[in-house]
Formats: structure tokens, sequence, C-alpha cells
């Protein structure tokens, strides 16, 4: 089955209806390397929405998605992050 995808708003940003989320799995339960083998295989598959949060792992999750985007060099206008603000938190990337 093909990737689903839905308008956000009238501006054309298009996004997958499933997204990839870091939470505390990145950065925590498993190791860069496997985080970067889940992202492209989400990628490949057509997910473009990757979630993460500043408190998810106490920030490593943030920095992990952000060195894999990095060294990916994917197009940045094919891919969405979204994060989450916690506000109270005690991360690095508060």
């Amino acid at each position: 089955m093909d990737m689903q995808y839905r308008n956000l708003g009238r501006a054309g940003l298009r996004v997958s209806c499933l997204g990839l989320g870091t939470w505390v799995t990145f950065g925590g339960q498993v190791t860069d390397q496997v985080a970067e083998e889940m992202v492209t295989l989400a990628y490949e598959s057509g997910i473009n929405l990757f979630d993460t949060a500043e408190v998810y792992a106490g920030g490593k999750a943030e920095i992990v998605l952000g060195k894999i985007l990095k060294q990916k060099n994917w197009r940045r206008s094919s891919y969405v992050v979204t994060t989450k603000i916690f506000w109270g938190g005690k991360s690095e990337t508060e």
C-alpha cells in the first residue's frame, strides 16, 4: 500500500499520514545506528513526518534525529520535523 498524505492548511505543506516519533527510543533505548536505520526505512517508505521533543531521553532524541537528518543530506523540503516543548524540563536542548 502506498503512503497517503494530507495537506496541512492552505500553505501546501503535505505530510504523511504516518510519522516516526523518537520518544525516549532515540538517545536512550536504541543505538544511534539503529535509530538511523529506522529513520532511513521510514523515509524510504514514504514517511516524511518526524516527531520529537526537547525532553525525550533528556534532550538526546532531538540531537540524534538532527544528526541523522544532517548526515542523510536529504532535501530539506522533503521532510517535516515537529517538536514539543515542556516548560520546566532540564534537558540540554531546552
